[in-house]
């Protein structure tokens, strides 16, 4: 089958037997022309990750060896990868932690986790995800070791403001009688937006940077006296906030000057300023120029105005915070 307006022909090749469609497109105008090709398979069939077999939460005595299976299948075969407390964990013999994994021919992998001798350092909250490009699906479970409270060193984290936090105290050790988190020796919650639950958890909704960029600390107890804590250092990032900015009027005849100014005036840097027409991102464009001010303005020029600059200019801000957009719309009076 073709369709043709004139400047662009879509052509469908079928190969029946294989159930196979090559789209072949070609778009032309006066300069010069171009072409692309896509495959469409039919009757394919992919399956999501699904677990067959999974390791259960158990407590122990320090001293034995274990094992922790995770077995997934799925089409394409899934990757399975290991966390502990949410970070992603790998084979450290001198940590006596090793990974494993093996492929079927089915379809199926296995991975397990070895502990060569359980101490009390290994006990937490492990997880495992299989995944593929069709999807993921992830199992967890505790493994605890009797012994006195250890609390894992936690790494600095980031948060957006306006965001939800939420982190776990990676808390080590069996029996745990009590877990709290503490802010300059406060225990939380002091506000309506925290909350603290008794297996570790740490919420804090709607985070802002005045009241909650700070160090928390987490002190895990048992019933015979003995405690461990550590400390954890968050700080909020705050996502760009761009002016609002406009062409200064409705209509702008042909031949005059047009520009915007697109300035930020909240977020954190570095922050990444680009401009688009219509979808497309202005770079090698000669009638119009961009110019940077600063770390965070731009200066978008068009010398003399042509209908062609007709449409939606929009600035687009970005930082590691977030991404901001703001739009105008240039009309040009004229034919």
């Amino acid at each position: 089958m073709i369709f043709d307006n004139n400047c662009v022909k879509c052509k469908c090749i079928p190969d029946i037997f294989y159930n196979v469609f090559l789209f072949q497109c070609f778009v032309r105008n006066e300069q010069e022309s171009a072409q692309a090709t896509g495959e469409l398979k039919l009757g394919g069939r992919f399956d999501p990750p699904e677990f067959i077999k999974t390791f259960q939460t158990q407590v122990l005595k320090g001293g034995p060896s274990v094992q922790m299976p995770c077995i997934a299948k799925g089409d394409p075969m899934p990757e399975v990868k290991w966390f502990l407390y949410d970070t992603e964990i790998e084979s450290d013999i001198s940590a006596g932690v090793t990974i494993g994994s093996f492929e079927g021919d089915n379809g199926e992998v296995a991975s397990y986790l070895n502990i060569t001798q359980a101490r009390t350092k290994h006990g937490g909250l492990y997880k495992c995800v299989a995944s593929s490009k069709v999807g993921s699906v992830s199992h967890e479970g505790r493994l605890d070791v009797h012994g006195a409270p250890y609390v894992r060193p936690m790494e600095d984290m980031k948060v957006v403001a306006g965001k939800t936090m939420t982190v776990t105290c990676p808390v080590a050790g069996y029996p745990i009688s009590n877990i709290v988190w503490e802010r300059e020796g406060r225990q939380l919650p002091i506000n309506d937006r925290q909350r603290v639950f008794t297996n570790g958890t740490l919420i804090i909704e709607d985070v802002q940077r005045s009241e909650d960029a700070a160090a928390y600390t987490c002190v895990a107890k048992n019933e015979g006296g003995y405690s461990a804590r550590s400390d954890l250092e968050v700080s909020v990032m705050e996502p760009p906030e761009i002016v609002p900015f406009d062409f200064g009027s409705e209509v702008v005849n042909q031949k005059e000057f047009a520009q915007l100014s697109c300035v930020v005036r909240k977020g954190d840097e570095p922050i990444s300023i680009t401009w688009s027409l219509k979808g497309d991102v202005i770079s090698s464009d000669p009638t119009m120029s961009t110019n940077t001010l600063g770390t965070r303005m731009s200066l978008l020029m068009i010398t003399s105005v042509e209908h062609r600059h007709s449409g939606t200019y929009t600035c687009r801000a970005e930082n590691p915070a977030g991404v901001s957009t703001y739009s105008a719309t240039l009309r040009v009076n004229g034919k």
